[in-house]
């Protein structure tokens, strides 16, 4: 009898024991959390500063555990409960999804929000008035600009008729090279000569290329003067430069792109030389008055095709293609493919793929997002030098532009030098 009663205490305290065990296992056990996921944006557009109200759920009530984003741009959470985030739009976020994270976990993709750029149009150098003055700003005065280019230190320098003027970061203006002899002469500084400078570009060195009608100049940042290229061979009338980090330089002219290596080979890259807009393999493309280009950094060229008021898009495989325009003489915004420009004489794209363009025949600059949507961030139509707010400013006669390292646009406008302040 006593060895059954000690049977059954072992029993009974293996089975205490079991359940105790099982209790710990229960309490160790986490709960079960809830998914995260996003439903909807209670606005899906706006500028920066834009509350936006985020529902969904698995939010975190604490808003610090709660990562959100627009377009890979961190927004500010101002109040968070489980199924709502309420958040403020980063400056400059750009148009692209917003996205959520909780507690560092996985990233939940949502909806699409689109940023509207906040634009102010402001006067870097020039009185207005036709003149020839070196001085700082308003104090200033041109003739008649037409090229412009910024280099590594934040210098813009600009065609004024067959000077090359260089405007410091305070404003100040300086006659770089050139006279006004109208002729082709090397030399530095005003010893040289210009005729008929046209487009601008400054390469990583500081190094300034001038489209010159039949021939294509390099001035150092010592304002040392020399000729590139002076065949007009495959190409006169030379309208625009770039180059790339391999040393390329490409140009316009005449309804063709060259391009010369950096061994001094000239050829043509893409246009057949007829006055048309055709697109395809570079070599049968077909160009109408091209008149400037840009280089994103993928190595695509983008051509203001004036002829045609077409923005057309020459790729790094040697296609030609449009990506904005309808062929028409107009002033519509909207899908790029529909809309219209008229006299577009400007052409510049930022990091982001944003493209600019100077459209002179309605006096305004129009921004083209890389989803294929035209917009317009500076001008009110009518013809004059008025700042401020974007859409309420006015241009005189916007030519080429060019963008610095924060994104901000600068505009050769007839006789003055302006800015655009993106936000």
């Amino acid at each position: 009898m006593k060895f059954l009663s000690s049977i059954k205490i072992i029993a009974i305290l293996s089975l205490a024991l079991i359940l105790v065990s099982c209790s710990k296992k229960g309490s160790d056990t986490k709960p079960q959390t809830t998914q995260v996921t996003i439903s909807s944006l209670n606005v899906t557009s706006g500028p920066y500063n834009t509350s936006v109200v985020i529902t969904g759920t698995g939010f975190d009530a604490t808003k610090t555990n709660d990562k959100v984003f627009f377009n890979g741009k961190a927004a500010t959470v101002t109040a968070a409960t489980t199924t709502r985030l309420t958040v403020t739009v980063p400056l400059g976020a750009g148009s692209g999804n917003v996205t959520v994270s909780v507690n560092n976990g996985e990233t939940v993709i949502g909806p699409a929000f689109y940023y509207v750029f906040t634009t102010t149009l402001s006067t870097v150098a020039g009185s207005g008035l036709i003149g020839f003055t070196d001085s700082q700003g308003a104090g200033a005065s041109f003739t008649g600009l037409w090229g412009i280019a910024i280099d590594p230190s934040g210098n813009l320098f600009v065609t004024d008729v067959s000077f090359l003027r260089k405007i410091l970061p305070d404003g100040t203006v300086r006659t770089f090279a050139g006279d006004n002899t109208a002729r082709h002469r090397d030399g530095t500084g005003t010893q040289a000569s210009f005729d008929s400078p046209l487009g601008l570009f400054a390469d990583a060195s500081g190094n300034i290329y001038v489209a010159e009608m039949e021939s294509i100049r390099k001035v150092t940042p010592d304002a040392i003067v020399s000729t590139v290229q002076g065949s007009a061979v495959v190409q006169a009338n030379y309208k625009d430069i770039v180059t790339d980090a391999a040393g390329n330089i490409f140009s316009c002219g005449n309804n063709v792109i060259t391009k010369i290596t950096p061994e001094g080979a000239l050829e043509i890259l893409a246009g057949n030389s007829q006055n048309s807009s055709i697109d395809g393999l570079a070599p049968s493309a077909s160009f109408s008055y091209p008149t400037a280009l840009c280089l994103d950094h993928l190595g695509n060229i983008y051509v203001a095709d004036q002829g045609t008021s077409k923005v057309r898009m020459i790729t790094y495989g040697g296609y030609v293609n449009t990506i904005a325009g309808n062929g028409l003489r107009g002033n519509t915004d909207g899908p790029a493919l529909s809309a219209s420009f008229k006299n577009i004489t400007g052409v510049a794209v930022d990091a982001a793929g944003n493209i600019y363009v100077s459209d002179a025949g309605n006096y305004t600059i129009r921004m083209i997002t890389p989803d294929g949507m035209v917009s317009t961030i500076a001008g009110d139509g009518s013809q004059g030098f008025k700042d401020g707010p974007g859409l309420s400013s006015q241009l005189f006669s916007p030519q080429a532009l060019v963008l610095d390292n924060s994104g901000n646009i600068y505009i050769a406008d007839g006789l003055k030098v302006r800015k655009i302040t993106l936000q």
